[in-house]
């Protein structure tokens, strides 16, 4: 595990300070603590977790079959809010990229919308899941048929987990068509971080669970415009999210709450961002 009281920021490059500490629980293994690094210049929540811990700890969680057809149900009317989004860009997607495709339940819908669809998956069970249904799955962005490229990419709740996002994001770059467009979302936990160690004063943080980065509105966006993306769209309506009691309250209060503030007071559970790709003539002009 990193023990060192800061590092750099994989985001922007700046000095990350150790903020505070979660419990790592593997099949198998002794829990263990992992350190949590705070960057000021980018407001974002880094955890110091080895490369094999953190895949370990990915593929042995929610990718099981026994959640698919419970999963399918919790996420299925979300797929459908995100294609309605990106249909505003680009209203006749032909190559679509699903990364962390899990089971290939976005991958199943976008194919029945005769878009030709792919993902990308670690999980061995879950991708082979996926295969069994006759959809197109891959473990890594090198895996794929080498002529291919694409109109959109999205990463629902998939891209925090990397420990890499401006080679990730490099990756998406070289893939992507002219003007092709990456949509992901990423949970909005930052402020929930702070409160649990400002204000509950707790020593340990669960709040970012299994996530290895928590992002925030600015950290995001830095990301992005600085690796070849044009922001065209941010923002903090999630519908088909909601699922439950409880956290369909918490929508509405916290809905209200931006609604209210006029936009500065912004808890809602996740974001979700629209980039489009620069090409190069772009960024000559």
């Amino acid at each position: 595990m990193n023990t060192k009281s800061d590092l750099i920021c994989p985001i922007c490059n700046e000095i990350a300070t150790n903020f505070s500490q979660i419990i790592y629980h593997l099949e198998g293994k002794s829990d263990f603590y992992v350190p949590i690094f705070y960057c000021k210049g980018c407001n974002s929540y880094i955890k110091g977790i080895d490369l094999y811990y953190h895949d370990s700890k990915y593929t042995s969680g929610y990718n099981q079959i026994t959640y698919e057809e419970t999963d399918f149900k919790n996420r299925i009317s979300f797929f459908k809010y995100i294609y309605s989004l990106l249909k505003q860009y680009n209203n006749s997607p032909e190559n679509w990229l699903d990364f962390g495709s899990s089971f290939g339940h976005f991958v199943g819908f976008l194919k029945d919308k005769k878009i030709k669809s792919y993902g990308i998956e670690i999980s061995d069970e879950s991708r082979n899941f996926a295969r069994s249904k006759g959809l197109e799955s891959y473990k890594m962005i090198v895996d794929l048929p080498a002529e291919l490229t694409f109109d959109v990419v999205s990463l629902i709740d998939s891209f925090y987990y990397t420990q890499t996002p401006k080679v990730l994001l490099q990756q998406l770059y070289q893939i992507l068509r002219k003007n092709g467009l990456i949509i992901l979302r990423v949970s909005n936990r930052n402020w929930l971080v702070k409160w649990n160690k400002l204000i509950l004063r707790n020593k340990t943080c669960i709040i970012l669970g299994d996530h290895t980065i928590g992002y925030s509105k600015k950290s995001i966006s830095y990301l992005l415009q600085n690796n070849g993306f044009e922001i065209l769209k941010i923002t903090y309506i999630e519908k088909g999210k909601n699922k439950g009691t409880r956290i369909r309250n918490f929508y509405r209060f916290s809905q209200l709450l931006r609604i209210f503030s006029f936009g500065l007071l912004n808890y809602t559970p996740g974001i979700v961002v629209i980039a489009r790709k620069i090409s190069k003539e772009d960024k000559s002009e």
